[in-house]
């Protein structure tokens, strides 16, 4: 299988971190956007 050779096993090692940072950046603007609000909860027990 050496001509099926993928894009990902020529990309440097840095472009994993990257990706693993833009997640994590993308997890955190979802969490931004979309607070949990404990006051909410304690009201409705």
């Amino acid at each position: 299988m050496v001509s099926h050779k993928t894009n990902s096993e020529h990309q440097p090692k840095r472009a994993c971190v990257m990706d693993e940072y833009q997640e994590e950046l993308l997890e955190y603007q979802a969490f931004e956007l979309d607070p949990v609000e404990p006051a909410d909860d304690a009201t409705e027990l």
